[in-house]
């Protein structure tokens, strides 16, 4: 199999309800950083899904460094934002890329820090996950009906359900379709074994993974083209 993962066709933010805020050990107290969300996804090489940032508690004027790490690893972030007339900060991390390689990943710990830019002192952090929106499938054994390790993540983040599919096409025409599994954490990765396809039948396909049983061309997929040989 081969062929590049590719972007879903609509990246609409998925509608996050859990709001949370967190203040380190030694932090002060007065200062709270939200992040509406437990995962936040990248399409490795083309974008990433927005992250809004609240921080409240602030003197007004005061003039902070907000960062986003993965892995421990800083990513992206704001060199310097100023709180408005109430201590808040109302930001977007619209732009970073996760660290992660391209392939599908578990969720991984990030966190987003506040801190002085006068003083260097970090002021709050607010933690979640990260993760890649991919999937990859073992091309090493070739028999059509051996069960394959297939491995998505990412995707459930963006949908209301959190099992996956894979959905067979020649051309416009759905000739097939492969229940996969669920996902098995906060940023919808998944791993399992199953065979390349549901049927034996030769030719060229291309395989649409997605969240839904029934194949939505308007929801979040990812396409790779497959060639099965006799």
């Amino acid at each position: 199999m081969t062929g590049s993962t590719r972007p879903a066709l609509r990246r609409a933010t998925a509608a996050l309800t859990i709001l949370a805020a967190a203040v380190p050990t030694g932090a002060s107290a007065a200062t709270t950083v939200g992040v509406p969300g437990k995962c936040y996804v990248y399409w490795p090489g083309t974008g990433s899904q927005e992250i809004p940032v609240s921080v409240n508690g602030l003197t007004p004027g005061q003039t902070v460094k907000i960062t986003l790490e993965v892995g421990g690893q800083p990513v992206s972030g704001i060199p310097s934002t100023a709180a408005d007339a109430s201590g808040s900060i109302t930001a977007k991390l619209s732009s970073w890329t996760s660290g992660l390689g391209e392939g599908p990943t578990a969720s991984t710990k990030s966190r987003v820090t506040v801190e002085d830019v006068a003083t260097g002192k970090e002021l709050g952090e607010n933690r979640f996950k990260v993760a890649n929106v991919a999937w990859e499938i073992d091309g090493k054994v070739a028999a059509l009906r051996v069960k394959r390790v297939w491995e998505v993540s990412g995707l459930a983040v963006l949908s209301p359900e959190n099992t996956y599919w894979a959905h067979y096409f020649r051309g416009a025409k759905q000739v097939g379709r492969q229940r996969l599994g669920r996902s098995t954490d906060a940023c919808g990765y998944m791993k399992v074994r199953r065979p390349l396809a549901p049927f034996r039948k030769a030719g060229k396909y291309e395989v649409r993974v997605q969240a839904s049983s029934t194949f939505d061309p308007n929801s979040n997929w990812i396409s790779r083209p497959l060639t099965i040989s006799r």
